[in-house]
């Protein structure tokens, strides 16, 4: 048996050992710039992207994404050309945005701290 970093090591057997924390976690989104920005303060999240297109994986197209510099709803945009602008902040919280063009695309945030309800 071997212990590693968390796990239990057993044969071909791989169990997980639950690691309880009790320091609680925060993650705020303060700031409210001028213009949507690409949120790189996500240094402790898990930011994934997926395109399923094959000319769109080292770029998306520049497309129109909703919200613009004041935070207003659609019809107001802002133009998004690479992926890190994809995630971007605005007013106070963080949005993510995609151009699927009928394929399928989706933006994974993982926060780095389990939830417990």
């Amino acid at each position: 048996m071997f212990i590693v970093t968390g796990a239990l090591v057993a044969g071909c057997t791989l169990a997980t050992v639950a690691l309880a924390a009790t320091v609680p976690y925060v993650q705020t989104f303060d700031g409210t710039p001028a213009t949507p920005l690409p949120y790189a303060r996500l240094t402790d999240f898990g930011v994934a992207v997926h395109d399923q297109a094959q000319d769109q994986w080292a770029a998306p197209p520049p497309f129109q994404a909703q919200h613009d510099a004041d935070c207003a709803a659609p019809p107001a945009t802002h133009l998004v050309t690479t992926y890190a602008e994809t995630v971007f902040q605005r007013n106070g919280h963080v949005m993510t945005s995609q151009f699927a063009d009928g394929n399928y695309s989706v933006t994974y945030l993982s926060a780095p701290a389990l939830v417990d309800f």
